[in-house]
């Protein structure tokens, strides 16, 4: 308990942890008492720092697994190495989430920052694989999750590629318009398309999209990479072709165009060159065109579709003998699949903690409906408990009624009544009645003495 006289509320500017506190809010700072004012008076009350209200908090130590999910987002970003000052004033400033706000009224604010402190140092904070490894129970994905990711992920790459194939066919589909019988041509301009609904609105968790301002700025860079390997090749390769567009620069030619003078122009690699694709020259160039019409239509794709294009990307700086080209679209695939690792692994964190919140809610509409279910039986009872008693009284009712069946029940209890109400004024008559008898026997002198 709390000893000493304090205002009925305390705004404490110091300490922002707990803002404005009420005299039963000190309380919830924990299980025991966190502060004795008793030697503080009200006006030298607001000079208590955070130190002070911490040092008197539980010392045990927080759970980290706690503290990692409460400020997962708060720490994302910060240096393994940050100060403990820095730690503590991160999190007098951060955003008061419920799970936040609850850590921080159990624990001192030194506690949690050493653990904090503790999980930057390791990566935790910077890294879901090294949080995964941490706390396993966190991103442990149901049967049922894995069935719906597949469902989802499989629903969105059909919806992609009818998509991405309505642009290519609007854009002239295997270029035969473009670029005619020797592929060549010459640049198009196509107004962007409006995104589909069906990929925009997903509702569930799967498939993984990256913001469409970070997939338009990574696939921009990887079409500007591509065609300047394109036009290097040509340089070395098709200087014929250059010569006669008038091809004077890479940002003179589009990635679809190169697409369509690199069909036309298979003969330029071996089979061997051919066979290390993967997949059909065809289809692999259609792939390459993707890229293209993805960024120009600022289509939002799933990040499987960005790494598949990142990956098509790299064979063909491969295939056109660009090492440096080669290097960079490795680079950029490595970290986009690093990335999207880490976006997967935050979801099955977030997966695993719905189905957690859903349970808990099924648990406690289940409870509810427990209440209910008894409070309405218990009104029922009641109802059946007062109908049993009025019937009693009915009963007794029909007996009294049975005694006298020549006189109606009504006019019986009028009689009963009437009856009760005369008692007193009979038992006065009847005293007067002999009062008179005697009269009559007395001597007339007596007469006259009474006179």
């Amino acid at each position: 308990m709390i000893a000493g006289h304090f205002p009925a509320q305390v705004t404490n500017p110091i300490c922002p942890l707990f803002g404005s506190m009420d005299q039963g809010s000190y309380r919830s700072v924990g299980d025991v008492a966190c502060v004795n004012l008793s030697t503080h008076s009200s006006s030298n009350l607001s000079e208590l720092t955070v130190n002070e209200l911490s040092s008197t908090m539980p010392k045990n130590r927080p759970d980290e697994q706690r503290v990692y999910m409460a400020l997962r987002h708060e720490f994302l970003s910060s240096p393994p190495a940050a100060k403990t000052s820095n730690i503590v004033k991160r999190l007098q400033k951060c955003t008061r989430t419920p799970e936040l706000t609850a850590l921080l009224q159990a624990y001192s604010i030194d506690s949690v920052s050493n653990v904090v402190k503790v999980l930057l140092k390791e990566g935790v904070y910077s890294s879901t694989l090294q949080a995964k490894l941490r706390f396993p129970d966190l991103f442990e994905v149901s049967p049922a999750q894995s069935a719906e990711r597949e469902a989802s992920e499989a629903e969105a790459a059909r919806n992609e590629i009818q998509t991405l194939n309505e642009f290519l066919e609007h854009d002239g589909d295997d270029d035969k318009e473009q670029f005619g019988r020797d592929g060549l041509g010459v640049v198009q301009v196509i107004q962007p398309c409006e995104t589909m609904d069906s990929v925009a609105s997903t509702s569930s968790l799967w498939p993984v999209y990256f913001p469409l301002k970070t997939q338009h700025k990574l696939l921009i860079e990887v079409q500007r990479i591509l065609e300047e390997v394109c036009f290097r090749f040509a340089s070395q390769r098709l200087e014929d072709v250059l010569k006669t567009k008038g091809w004077s620069c890479p940002e003179a030619v589009e990635l679809n165009v190169w697409t369509g003078v690199l069909r036309s122009r298979q003969v330029l690699f071996t089979e061997a060159e051919i066979s290390s694709i993967g997949k059909s020259y065809i289809e692999f160039l259609r792939s390459i065109t993707k890229i293209r019409h993805t960024a120009v239509h600022r289509q939002p794709i799933s990040a499987k579709l960005v790494e598949q294009l990142l990956q098509d990307a790299e064979v063909l700086t491969k295939l056109l003998k660009d090492e440096a080209a080669t290097g960079r679209i490795a680079q950029l695939r490595r970290r986009t699949q690093f990335v999207l690792a880490e976006i997967e692994r935050n979801k099955d964190s977030l997966g695993a903690k719905i189905v957690a919140t859903q349970k808990d809610f099924a648990n406690r509409r289940a409870e509810l409906d427990r209440l209910e279910k008894s409070a309405v039986a218990e009104m029922l009872a009641e109802d059946s408990e007062y109908q049993k008693l009025a019937g009693e009284r009915l009963e007794e009712d029909i007996i009294l009624a049975g005694t006298d069946h020549s006189v109606p029940f009504e006019e019986q209890v009028e009689t009963e009544d009437a009856d009760s109400d005369s008692g007193a004024s009979g038992l006065d008559d009847g005293t007067s009645q002999a009062t008179l008898e005697q009269s009559k026997d007395m001597p007339a002198d007596h007469d006259v003495e009474l006179l």
